[in-house]
Order: structure tokens, then C-alpha cells, then sequence
């Protein structure tokens, strides 16, 4: 008896390569999320961050002259409130990049190791197959579902 096996791939793992893992760029957004996207594009850079420091700094002989309630309101409403808020969008910006990235090799290893699995489980398959003298579709639930083996002889 010889038993061969023939690849019979999932639809789900066609239509996952197609589309690829996830990304934020892929996210469909109506007319209000390109407003939200824009206005957190120019809001979420270094520049912004500058200018919203300087825009702060003026105000600031006004804040001193102010005693030390105004200047305190001044630190914590007006400077950190702003500049901080471009900064820590800079932040969030790189670190979703960071995460994209990650998520693609992810999504890469467990198409390779998934792909090395089940060549590595047909080859174990096979050899059950011919020892038990059947073929693994027989009713004793020998079945792998990425690989369908078939009998000959």
C-alpha cells in the first residue's frame, strides 16, 4: 500500500494573505474621521509642540506678574496642558508605527511556522497512516484538516 498526501489549504489562509495583517492606515473613515485624522496629523508633531510652546511663553511675564496663583495656573493650564498634549502624541505616533511593525512580523512568523507545522505533520501523518495500515480519512479520525491524504493502490 502507498499513501501520498496532497496540500489542500484552508480559503481562510488565502484570503489572510491576500488582506495581510491589520493596519491603522487600512481603517475606513467618513468625512468627520479625515477631519479627526488631519487635525491629529498636524496637532501630533514636534512643530506643533514648539509653536504651542511659544504660544505659552508669551503670556508668561503676565503669569509672573500675577503672583504665584496665576503663575501655577499658568504651568499647569496653559503650558503643560498644551505642549504636553502635542508631545505625547509624537509619542503615541511612534508607538503605534512601532506596533504596525510588529504586528506585520508577527503575522509573517505564524505564516511561516504554521506553513512548517504542517509540513512537519503531514510527513507524522503519513507514517500513522502506513503503520496502522489505513489511510488517515478512515473512520479511526486520523484527519489533519490543512492536508488530505490520499490512498493509492
Amino acid at each position: 500500500m502507498s499513501v501520498s498526501f496532497q496540500h489542500v489549504p484552508h480559503s481562510h489562509i488565502a484570503n489572510r494573505k491576500k488582506a495581510g495583517p491589520p493596519k491603522t492606515t487600512d481603517e475606513h473613515v467618513g468625512p468627520n474621521g479625515k477631519i479627526a485624522l488631519v487635525l491629529t496629523t498636524v496637532v501630533g508633531t514636534m512643530w506643533c509642540a514648539y509653536l504651542f510652546a511659544a504660544l505659552a511663553l508669551l503670556v508668561l511675564p503676565q503669569a509672573i506678574d500675577g503672583g504665584l496663583l496665576a503663575l501655577i495656573q499658568w504651568l499647569s493650564q496653559t503650558f503643560i496642558q498644551l505642549v504636553m498634549l502635542s508631545v505625547i502624541m509624537v509619542g503615541q505616533n511612534i508607538l503605534g508605527r512601532a506596533s504596525d511593525k510588529r504586528a506585520d512580523l508577527t503575522y509573517k512568523d505564524a505564516e511561516a511556522t504554521s506553513l512548517g507545522l504542517t509540513r512537519r505533520d503531514s510527513g507524522r501523518v503519513l507514517i500513522l497512516a502506513a503503520s496502522a495500515g489505513s489511510s488517515p480519512d478512515s473512520k479511526h479520525g486520523m484527519r489533519i484538516h490543512a492536508w488530505t491524504l490520499v490512498k493509492r493502490g
